[in-house]
């Protein structure tokens, strides 16, 4: 289970774009993988066609590894470990291991354990 999820502001913590934060836009839960907004940009070259006569050059973003981005904790303003935690009424909140600031909670599917 990625401790990432979409909508999550992480930080890149290791490569070329160390330092940036950007939005989640979409995980890869068999490879663990992130592609994350602004970050990772790469070109993609368009053949001519006839919808398309001169060709193109178009700018996306690629895949990030989940362990090179830490998620941003808006408390500590630095990208930060994750832990988990229950609260009393038995669900489970993603918490900041610095600060212990708690993000949205986790919607589990189905039955809610221990009930």
């Amino acid at each position: 289970m990625m401790k990432i999820r979409t909508n999550d502001v992480v930080e890149i913590i290791s490569g070329d774009e160390k330092g940036k934060q950007g939005k989640v836009l979409r995980t890869i839960q068999e490879t663990h993988r992130i592609v994350v907004e602004g970050v990772n940009r790469v070109f993609r070259h368009m053949r001519k066609s006839a919808q398309n006569p001169k060709g193109q050059r178009i700018q996306k973003e690629a895949p990030l590894d989940v362990s090179n981005v830490a998620l941003f904790c808006p408390t500590c303003k630095q990208g930060v470990r994750v832990g988990h935690k229950t609260t009393p009424d038995g669900q489970k909140v993603r918490i900041c291991r610095k600060c212990g600031n708690e993000f949205e909670k986790v919607v589990v599917r189905g039955k809610r354990r221990g009930a």
